[in-house]
């Protein structure tokens, strides 16, 4: 950094937070930093290990760490929620609702203010099946999501296409049309569900077997929540398999959604809330088992 003929650092608060980085100070920097005569002469590089990168001053060099963080928060509190296709007239603002007040955002306005990088945010968008819809941004409610899912596996079913297997997106989309849903959202859930990453760009689509049955399987128990708190466990794994194709029902086991749901009982079970949702569930469901929660998890819980 180039020497400073004033000896403070000029502060200013982006009005349209662009995308930033919350760095790790270590105690050494911070108490330089807090010091009468802080050092005002640095250079900065980046190392060999990923997320880290050093200042050096005249007298000591200093590791800065990035901090891990998701764009989850930030989506899921700036796209308002989409409950289903039943008010689809046109008027966003009739399907949606929004823990902020209400407006219409486009995509790329919604990632110019995350604090995230482009590629994290696309994760995000995708693990959230969020869709632009009349020209705004959406995300369903798991119960959006489950009757979505349960759509795609009947038209599915009727029309003979393994999901497993690559299929175009149009075969399905005509055995959907009667149910109303916007393409875009139907494609939004494949996309969250795609066998590998950006599947769904273009005609074709598959399904990955062990994200699905575990997305599955815990979005059935989360939208318990509403309704009983606790099922008996035999009805519920009857009601996870008879969602999946045939040859995957032997995979329905709680094995598989280790972490997401908590047993009052021996004969009952119901969903894990804590700090837990099914947009988090990746194809290794067991390692949520672990039970750790990261910091803006903790944040989040706060209120902060």
């Amino acid at each position: 950094m180039a020497s400073q003929v004033d000896a403070g650092i000029p502060f200013g608060f982006s009005h349209d937070q662009q995308a930033f980085r919350l760095l790790e100070l270590p105690p050494a920097l911070l108490a330089a930093l807090e010091s009468p005569n802080p050092p005002t002469n640095a250079t900065g590089g980046a190392l060999q290990s990923p997320g880290l990168c050093a200042i050096a001053s005249p007298k000591v060099t200093l590791e800065l760490h990035h901090v891990a963080s998701s764009p989850l928060p930030h989506l899921r509190k700036s796209i308002p929620i989409f409950h289903g296709p039943e008010s689809r007239d046109g008027d966003l603002e009739m399907m949606a609702s929004s823990p902020v007040n209400f407006e219409k955002r486009g995509k790329d306005d919604i990632f110019a203010n995350t604090p995230a990088c482009e590629e994290e945010c696309e994760r995000g968008w995708t693990e959230i099946a969020a869709f632009e819809l009349y020209g705004g941004c959406v995300r369903p409610s798991i119960w959006a999501l489950l009757s979505a899912y349960k759509a795609i596996f009947s038209a599915a079913t009727s029309q003979g296409i393994e999901l497993e297997s690559r299929f175009l997106i149009e075969d399905l989309w005509q055995a959907m049309e009667d149910d109303d849903y916007p393409r875009a959202f139907v494609e939004a859930v494949l996309a969250r569900l795609a066998a590998k990453e950006h599947a769904v760009r273009g005609e074709w689509a598959s399904v990955d077997k062990s994200k699905c049955i575990a997305w599955l399987g815990t979005l059935i128990l989360e939208t318990q929540q509403g309704t009983k708190r606790e099922r008996l466990i035999g009805d519920f794994l009857e009601e996870w398999k008879d969602n999946l194709p045939e040859p995957w029902r032997e995979n329905a086991t709680l094995d598989s959604i280790e972490g997401f749901y908590i047993r009052p009982s021996p004969n009952t079970i119901r969903f894990n809330g804590d700090g837990v949702s099914t947009s988090s569930v990746s194809t290794n469901a067991s390692a949520a088992s672990s039970g750790a929660r990261k910091w803006h998890e903790k944040f989040r819980s706060s209120g902060i």
